[in-house]
């Protein structure tokens, strides 16, 4: 096992490789309170190929309306990336965990990459500055997050935006959605000469910071999100709005 994730106080879970010693390709769900692990908790167990380092892993929690369990919430982000040729470069996504007939099972969604090689998630939150004076600010977290990595075929470093898309009616995870590249942040630059191996927000300015193979470490401004989150946040509220209206139709 290279590294592991926690989910809450009683669940790791434990990412492998087959590429590595005594790996096997494969995530290992431990329950801590009785010190045991769960075998075969996915519904689809297969071939993963997980980035050889203890990095490429996130958890987020979202709140659903409908939860009612800790573990019911969390999703976990793991990256991908083609070691062998029956491999293939991608970012696996596992939600909806949950207690079925004394037995964990989680729900799991691959979205395939194609040519970019996924090294780091970095989920992305709107850091909101109400005064500068009194340094206060409001976090707000996000579907959104970037992915670094690397693109063999511009032979460079390259970072590109994600969003977990929800089903609208019972806000479920469906899939993730590309949504654009991460653009050069200056004119000079000419690109990131190897692979993205960490992004790191800042909650003070919502700055980040990347560090890449080539040695190099950047400080750059964080991607405006703020037109892509206004625009959920008024698609959510329509169809609340929508539900609300049906619901009232059916009563009279």
């Amino acid at each position: 096992m290279k590294s592991a994730i926690k989910i809450n106080p009683d669940l790791l879970v434990f990412k492998s490789n087959k590429i590595a010693s005594k790996g096997i390709s494969k995530l290992l769900l431990f329950y801590f309170r009785i010190k045991r692990d769960i075998p075969n908790f996915l519904e689809s167990d297969g071939d993963y190929s997980f980035v050889f380092s203890p990095l490429g892993q996130e958890l987020i929690t979202h709140i659903f309306n409908d939860t009612k369990k800790d573990i019911e919430n969390k999703i976990l982000l793991y990256t991908c990336k083609k070691y062998i040729k029956c491999q293939k470069n991608e970012i696996l996504l596992l939600h909806n965990i949950r207690n079925k007939f004394e037995k964990i099972i989680i729900d799991s969604y691959f979205h395939i990459t194609g040519i970019f090689e996924p090294y780091f998630i970095c989920p992305l939150i709107i850091v909101d500055s109400k005064n500068i004076l009194e340094a206060s600010v409001e976090i707000k977290e996000t579907d959104y997050f970037l992915v670094g990595g690397f693109e063999k075929r511009r032979r460079q470093g390259m970072i590109k935006l994600y969003k977990i898309i929800y089903d609208g009616k019972n806000e479920k995870v469906s899939s993730i959605e590309y949504i654009q590249d991460f653009k050069s942040f200056d004119k000079y630059f000419k690109g990131f000469k190897g692979p993205i191996s960490c992004i790191t927000q800042s909650k003070k300015d919502g700055n980040l910071l990347i560090t890449c193979w080539d040695g190099n470490v950047y400080l750059v401004d964080g991607p405006n999100i703020q037109i892509y989150y206004k625009q959920d946040e008024q698609i959510k509220k329509s169809a609340l709005d929508f539900f609300t209206l049906k619901k009232d139709e059916i009563r009279n």
